[in-house]
């Protein structure tokens, strides 16, 4: 049963034929290469091509845990330098990204609207077999909610399900119909 047919919407249809959400929007699109993603062009945009460590890195020892990373990725002010310090961080030898640091990736990402960066993260995290979870995908929604990409909102949970196996709940139905409702683009009749 498709959500989308249950809504009446203004100024703006669903896309039946998204292959991948994160992949095509009108916003211009920053490329950068992560060494943990396989199989892409190595491309740099806004980011340096060096391989010294970004500023915030050097608060950070080499054997930094997880919550160092993170409470310093939350400092990031932009998404290039957390992208630089996510990319620091994947290059030591005892770093293995969890779902709290890819999710505060994906945040910083879709603050900026940073779309197709965060399906290469998506990409990555399917692929290092980070178990992905219905919360994830509320910061997606959220993210081309605030953009005004409501189609695409309404999309990520046909994403959700048919490419990573996450079977949307009654929070992903709330978090989707809460941003229409907030867009007004949602009228219950």
């Amino acid at each position: 049963m498709a959500f989308s047919s249950c809504l009446k919407c203004h100024s703006w249809t669903h896309s039946h034929n998204l292959e991948h959400p994160f992949l095509s929007t009108s916003k211009s699109i920053k490329i950068i290469s992560f060494p943990f993603l396989q199989n892409h062009e190595k491309q740099f945009s806004s980011l340096s091509a060096s391989t010294s460590s970004p500023p915030s890195a050097t608060s950070l020892s080499p054997d930094f845990t997880t919550k160092q990373l993170l409470e310093t990725l939350r400092r990031e002010n932009n998404e290039d330098s957390a992208l630089r310090l996510f990319e620091w961080a994947s290059k030591q030898p005892n770093f293995t990204p969890t779902l709290p640091v890819y999710e505060e990736v994906l945040r910083k990402l879709g603050i900026a609207g940073s779309f197709h960066m965060i399906g290469r993260v998506l990409d990555d995290m399917k692929r290092s077999g980070v178990e992905i979870v219905e919360g994830t995908f509320f910061i997606l929604i959220d993210s081309y909610a605030k953009f005004g990409f409501y189609d695409k909102a309404i999309g990520v949970l046909d994403m959700m399900e048919n490419e990573f196996g996450v079977k949307p709940g009654t929070h992903s139905y709330n978090s989707l119909l809460n941003v229409l409702v907030d867009g007004n683009k949602l009228i219950l009749g």
